[in-house]
């Protein structure tokens, strides 16, 4: 998992109130998400770094973040992955490819194109 700081800022600008911490978490599995939070200045202590803010700020939604990356580490990924189809849809495939072979010979003889793809 990778977890980037993407937002840091006074929140609201006018009149700040806290500070807008947002993440961006990545999965092994390639899924990501975003998650943010609002660390109020009246629970910081003064003199408290950019990096404590933000460890507080992960401490606030680190039970969100875990409930998200096992929704998303359990869901498979089908994007991308080859599958192989068998019996009757196999030959269904095949009976459909050899039909639109069939179709583009048909279009070129139309045309006049030939074989080797010229007028």
């Amino acid at each position: 998992m990778q977890l980037k700081v993407i937002k840091y800022r006074l929140y609201p600008e006018e009149s700040p109130t806290g500070y807008a911490v947002g993440f961006n978490i990545k999965l092994i599995n390639g899924r990501s998400f975003y998650a943010h939070t609002i660390v109020d200045l009246d629970d910081l202590e003064e003199g408290k770094t950019d990096e404590e803010i933000t460890q507080i700020a992960y401490e606030q939604l680190e039970e969100h973040i875990a409930d998200r990356v096992g929704e998303l580490t359990y869901i498979p990924t089908i994007e991308g992955i080859e599958i192989n189809i068998d019996g009757e849809y196999e030959s269904k495939a095949v009976e459909i490819d050899a039909r639109v072979i069939n179709l583009e010979s048909t279009v070129d003889a139309l045309i006049g194109v030939e074989e080797n793809g010229t007028t």
